[in-house]
């Protein structure tokens, strides 16, 4: 075998090696995505019912009062798994109890927002506040 050959069948097995390192690297982030949903219960929005096809990881909440967020983690999330949704219920509490939420992040799977440290997927409701976050 000549180098010219040598150095296209190095390159072909590379090439190869990559594109295998590619698909299960994709095939591997694709079962770990989720679809997530929201919606804003009431009037008022002061509950959110969020649903997604993976397990619940957390929710933050992003308030109209002061513009702050409460973080709802997994423990704390009554969480039930029904035709092949998972659905929690999440609102204010303590300082923000009652208070209309603006938008919601919700974590579950691997998507990242990179809003913040566990910040999932993010949904505004229009209306809320008056006007919908940019």
């Amino acid at each position: 075998m000549n180098k010219g050959t040598r150095i296209l069948t190095i390159t072909g097995i590379m090439v190869s090696l990559f594109l295998v390192g590619v698909t299960a690297s994709m095939g591997a982030n694709q079962n770990s995505v989720s679809a997530v949903n929201a919606t804003a219960i009431g009037p008022l929005f002061t509950s959110v019912e969020v649903t997604s096809t993976k397990e619940i990881s957390n929710v933050v909440m992003l308030f109209c009062n002061n513009l702050t967020v409460q973080k709802v983690e997994e423990e704390d999330l009554v969480q039930d798994f029904v035709a092949g949704l998972w659905t929690a219920t999440v609102s204010g509490s303590g300082d923000f109890e009652g208070e209309a939420i603006m938008s919601v992040w919700v974590k579950s799977g691997s998507f990242r927002s990179g809003d913040g440290s566990g910040y999932g997927g993010m949904i505004a409701f229009s209306g809320t506040c008056g006007e919908v976050p940019q």
